[in-house]
């Protein structure tokens, strides 16, 4: 897909702004750690795991970056992760216990993705000078990273702790404009035939996602799921819809009878009566 032949300067630009931006914001956690440890009284061990979870889960990300770069094109996986950051840091705003800073934190993994990205578009939007080019991104785009050490602790003394977060989310938006703008990487037959594949793979991450929310969220908070049957509804009509959108009718169907009968009711309580009983 290498060498689309454009000349402008949008692609480069949009691509270096998503770096440099995300970059900022995935490393935004280690420069407030003290605030971490005095205003949320977390211990130096929750702090590490906290801190540590962005650098941890980027690694994956990484991978999934790529795949995704190959089966929707670089550009649309761009905008996928830039909302998801943003998302992260909107959420890190609002958090106030360390099982919301560390789904906040591991969903802000997915900005330090963003590279992989970035290097598949600038190669398949340019013919020439592809090596100056992917200098120019690599270079400024790192640099954001050491940004966020100046950065961060200025908004924190300006804004506080909120304001930091919910900054660099309205920041993180520019370059999202950017790249809704850019020029697409794949002609459109390529975006039709890769589309199946990859509304498979995101009804996969959507219900591990959901899947880990509803573990963390039962244990940490009573350590019983009978407790959590709101939770449980909400959950199983959350993957039900999930499943007719991606899937279709027939599908969402069985997924219906399948979660009504031995996937709620009857794991739920099967779990809650032989499982958590022997380790509360």
């Amino acid at each position: 897909m290498a060498g689309l032949k454009y000349n402008g300067t949008l692609p480069i630009f949009a691509s270096t702004l998503s770096f440099f931006t995300t970059f900022m914001a995935w490393t935004a956690y280690g420069p407030l750690g003290p605030v971490f440890k005095k205003d949320f009284g977390l211990s130096l061990i929750l702090l590490g795991v906290i801190l540590g979870a962005p650098k941890v889960l980027a690694l994956p990300t990484r991978y999934i970056a790529g795949i995704l770069s190959d089966w929707i094109g670089a550009r649309s996986t761009m905008i996928v992760f830039l909302t998801i950051s943003i998302a992260a840091l909107f959420m890190t705003s609002f958090s106030t216990s360390f099982v919301q800073f560390l789904v906040a934190a591991s969903l802000l993994g997915v900005a330090g993705g963003i590279f992989p990205i970035g290097i598949a578009y600038v190669d398949r939007m340019y013919e020439k000078n592809i090596g100056s080019l992917l200098g120019i991104y690599g270079g400024i785009g790192n640099a954001g990273s050491a940004v966020s050490g100046i950065v961060v602790p200025l908004l924190y003394d300006k804004f506080g702790f909120f304001g930091v977060f919910s900054g660099l989310s309205s920041i993180l938006a520019v370059p999202l404009v950017a790249m809704l703008i850019a020029p697409s990487d794949v002609n459109k037959l390529k975006e039709r035939t890769n589309f199946r594949e990859f509304k498979e793979s995101l009804g996969i991450l959507i219900y591990t996602g959901l899947a880990i929310s509803f573990l963390i969220g039962t244990v940490t908070e009573n350590g019983s799921l009978s407790r959590e049957a709101p939770l449980e509804i909400g959950l199983t009509l959350a993957i039900l819809a999930i499943t007719f959108i991606l899937y279709g009718k027939n599908t969402g169907s069985l997924s219906y009878i399948y979660y009504l009968t031995f996937g709620g009711i009857f794991s739920c309580w099967t779990l809650d009566t032989y499982c958590l009983r022997f380790t509360l």
